[in-house]
């Protein structure tokens, strides 16, 4: 009788329980693994000194963000660079028409967006492998097997057991 009560709580309990399944997403990010340190500073460093995503290509995260940052920059510079053309149609007498007003709103423009993107390219470039790195380990645990051994909190010894996902 108690072998039986024993099989029913335990098909009770365990009815629930099932396979996790992975997405696609999750897939990939478990199969580039954690992003280490060295390509977590390698990458900052780079964001700061050349920009243009190359810092997030580094730590492997150009698919992610790092072409908002290339494409984004690389907009910005055309941009600005217009813009100062155009202002300097202004300056010189007989070199065409002058168009100051937008040539200005160009100049400002490129150099405004070019100055947000590499804020946000940096603050990306040191915390996005943070941010990986928590997704990687976030989907390794709800896959993890349910047995586990930790260190006691106090004196020596373990304590094992098992945990049951519904």
């Amino acid at each position: 009788m108690k072998r039986y009560l024993l099989l029913a709580t335990v098909v009770f309990l365990t009815r629930g329980a099932h396979a996790q399944s992975l997405t696609a997403s999750e897939a990939a990010i478990l199969r580039r693994g954690e992003i280490p340190d060295s390509q977590r500073v390698g990458g900052g460093v780079m964001s700061l000194i050349a920009g243009f995503g190359i810092g997030q290509a580094m730590q492997g995260r150009w698919s992610e963000t790092g072409w908002i940052f290339t494409v984004g920059e690389s907009a910005a510079v055309v941009a600005y660079a217009a813009g100062i053309d155009g202002v300097g149609d202004c300056l010189l007498p007989f070199q065409g028409e002058c168009r100051e007003g937008r040539a200005r709103a160009l100049m400002y423009g490129g150099f405004v967006a070019l100055l947000a993107l590499r804020v946000w390219e940096v603050g990306d470039a040191w915390t996005g492998p943070a941010r990986h790195n928590r997704r990687v380990r976030a989907i390794r645990a709800r896959l993890a097997p349910g047995a586990y051994v930790a260190p006691a909190t106090g004196g020596s010894g373990a304590v094992a057991g098992v945990t049951i996902r519904f």
